[in-house]
């Protein structure tokens, strides 16, 4: 069993951990992942999207960057690469909702395929160290849906939802042009 803290993009104060047996596929993580944020997550497991937080690297310049594992080189394989630090900058802004350059640059790889085991996505696939606490381990990108109003209610701007075909009934329809006609009326002198 492993205990994964996962952070959901976008929304704040998103961290959770999930209990897991990394032999389990990465399918069976997005349910569980999906069960727990019932209320947060609108739509079906499988369309979310789980990406690894890595610890950043510097390049040359000095520039945080996300490592990659690159299995041909020796050197590679006898480090393995660490999770996000929860203090770290890129992880604070994801518990207030927000991401930064580097969330994004995560985000923007490869997803990794439901049918994986967490066992190969992690360890194999990825050459990480074992999880532990004060870490993020998994970034979750959840679809927007159509009426999504999340990036309104963070700002706390509550949009009207988009009109429905009760706004237009005939009898609604005729008792406002009888209103209206009424108001418009000039008065006689």
């Amino acid at each position: 069993m492993v205990k994964l803290v996962c952070a959901i993009v976008g929304v704040a104060g998103s961290a959770f951990p999930v209990d897991i047996d990394a032999s389990q596929l990465v399918g069976d993580l997005k349910n569980a992942i999906n069960a727990k944020n019932a209320t947060t997550i609108t739509g079906d497991a499988k369309d979310l999207q789980l990406f690894l937080a890595k610890q950043p690297v510097e390049d040359e310049s000095g520039k945080e960057v996300v490592p990659v594992y690159r299995p041909s080189a020796e050197e590679m394989k006898e480090e393995s690469f660490k999770w996000l630090p929860d203090e770290h900058r890129a992880a604070l802004k994801l518990v207030e909702g927000e991401s930064d350059d580097y969330i994004h640059a995560l985000t923007a790889g490869e997803p990794i395929l439901g049918s994986k085991t967490l066992t190969t996505w992690f360890y194999t696939k990825n050459n990480m160290e074992l999880p532990s606490s004060e870490q993020i381990h998994v970034l979750v990108v959840a679809p927007k849906g159509k009426n999504d109003r999340s990036a309104a209610m963070a700002i706390g701007v509550a949009p009207s939802l988009p009109p429905t075909t009760i706004h237009r009934h005939p009898e609604r329809l005729k008792r406002w042009a009888a209103i209206n006609a009424g108001f418009w009326k000039t008065p006689k002198p």
